[in-house]
């Protein structure tokens, strides 16, 4: 019985020690394992300060706006993240995601005005600053930099009335969107212009939104019906319409436009436009860039609520030095 008990006692020690020899609690983890070329490798390195860019539009303009942003941004070895929305929501959508990948400073071209308010207090919650550009937001940014829209309608007009002070000069207006507020300040600024002459009327507006084809139809049918010789053109898709439908006519019609891009710059050199107006894209950016710049160096920066930009003027005298093979749209000459 004594020889059965010894057995089993030491049977249960050697089922002890081989447990024992099994239990990860027991195991050595003073010494991590040395790492390989691999693990190293696989360390994610800090990545460049990124800057979101929310834009508005396609065409000329925003092609050339983004090569200037991605030249300025990598000057400065930031990185900058471009997204184009076409509805609000989009860019809703859009700037959240730029807010979750930790943009240091975000710059919005809205879609919608009036769209916005969540997605600023949503900046604002985060300490991101906003920089709010061409196009005005209703809400809280920390600085606007566009131009003065009623200044480029103003300029138009007086066009018009420089042109027919001497006659009867009939206005045709090529508008937007019914419901843009640059729209109507540029209205606004046309027609106080022409209001200045008694020989200059506005006969008709047409809203064109931004469809090249409507504007061919609504200066078509204007010009069978009436004696418009004067056209107000808000952006260059309605100037390559009414530039059609003016060719077609065989009427002599003075075509003025806002826009600059660069066969809107050669229809001014060849005659076919009278006059372009437009924004330098590499302005845009070296006010914007230079801001988000600041921001994120001094978190107390503070720029002026309302920056100015230019507007650069087109004729037949001065066309040649705004054609460019090398830019989609036109650049302010160098000073």
């Amino acid at each position: 019985m004594r020889k059965l008990t010894l057995f089993v006692l030491i049977l249960a020690m050697l089922i002890g020690v081989g447990a024992c020899g099994a239990n990860p609690a027991t195991a050595d983890i003073s010494a991590p394992p040395s790492a390989t070329p691999s693990d190293i490798d696989e360390v994610e390195m800090p990545s460049q300060t990124q800057i979101g860019f929310s834009l508005a539009g396609e065409g000329a303009f925003y092609d050339q706006l983004a090569k200037d942003i991605e030249a300025a941004c990598a000057a400065l070895d930031y990185k900058a993240n471009i997204v184009a929305a076409d509805s609000g929501d989009k860019q809703i959508s859009d700037i959240s995601s730029m807010l979750s990948v930790g943009a240091a400073v975000i710059v919005i071209d809205p879609v919608e005005v009036d769209a916005l308010e969540t997605v600023l207090a949503e900046c604002e919650t985060d300490g991101v600053p906003v920089i709010n550009i061409i196009d005005s937001i209703n809400g809280l940014v920390s600085t606007l930099i566009s131009p003065d829209y009623i200044e480029i309608g103003k300029s138009a007009g007086q066009r018009a009335v420089s042109l027919y002070k001497e006659q009867q000069g009939k206005c045709l207006e090529l508008k937007t969107d019914y419901d843009s507020f640059i729209m109507q300040l540029m209205s606004d600024g046309f027609s106080s212009a022409i209001g200045e002459d008694a020989d200059v009327t506005l006969t008709a507006e047409k809203y064109c939104g931004y469809d090249e084809e409507q504007a061919y139809q609504a200066v078509k049918n204007d010009l069978s019906n009436n004696d418009t010789n004067f056209i107000f053109a808000q952006s260059a898709e309605l100037a390559r319409g009414a530039m059609r439908a003016i060719e077609e006519s065989g009427k002599e019609v003075s075509l003025v436009v806002f826009g600059g891009d660069m066969d809107i710059i050669e229809a001014v050199s060849g005659g076919k436009v009278d006059m372009a107006l437009f924004l330098d894209t590499a302005q845009i950016v070296q006010k914007t860039v230079a801001d988000a710049d600041s921001f994120i160096k001094n978190e107390s920066h503070a720029p002026a609520q309302y920056q100015k930009l230019d507007v650069f003027t087109v004729t037949a005298d001065n066309a040649a030095e705004y054609i460019s093979a090398d830019s989609l749209y036109a650049k302010a000459p160098v000073q």
